[in-house]
């Protein structure tokens, strides 16, 4: 499936995830076909309740994993459904570990400091952390605090960008 972020709105949920849970399939007695959304607190509320729905309808069947950064951008119906489940944010010294790893794997050239800037600019998040690491390492081949903070800046003008271009392109939509 595409990008999650572009996976939110309301024929996703028709289209795609209502037309998975409806198919048909022999599964052993207890088991069930599992939906992941990745980024639900990214979904608009109509496809929010087109979910809701689905999830009602096809309960016997399938079983739906939510992950969001945000659980109260997720509607109270869809949230009383739910086992929520609460992960803390990453010690600065759990990121480290693994970009080590990481950049042993693939061989990237760093200098510490460029690893302490993706991890205060990752502030615990292991996704965000990789893919500042992805990110610099594509744009520079080299991973020092200067690279790393060009890329966080042009990534976070770029996502508020965005932001505001969808909250623009909503409520446009919501007028007709």
């Amino acid at each position: 499936m595409a990008d999650p972020c572009f996976c939110r709105g309301l024929d996703v949920v028709r289209n795609k995830i209502k037309m998975f849970a409806q198919k048909k399939v022999t599964l052993p007695p207890g088991r069930h076909k599992i939906v992941i959304l990745d980024e639900a607190d990214s979904m608009t509320t109509g496809a929010q309740q087109a979910l809701r729905r689905t999830m009602e309808i096809y309960s016997n069947t399938t079983r739906f994993a939510l992950a969001c950064n945000t659980s109260s951008k997720i509607i109270e119906p869809i949230q009383s459904r739910c086992a929520i489940v609460r992960f803390s944010r990453l010690s600065d010294q759990e990121i480290l570990g693994r970009l080590m790893v990481v950049v042993a794997a693939e061989k990237v050239p760093y200098v510490p400091e460029g690893l302490e800037a993706i991890i205060f600019t990752a502030d615990g998040d292991m996704r965000q952390a990789l893919n500042n690491l992805q990110a610099t390492v594509s744009g520079f081949r080299f991973v020092n605090q200067e690279n790393v903070f060009k890329v966080g800046t042009s990534y976070l003008f770029l996502h508020h960008l965005n932001s505001a271009i969808l909250l623009q392109l909503t409520a446009t939509m919501n007028w007709f």
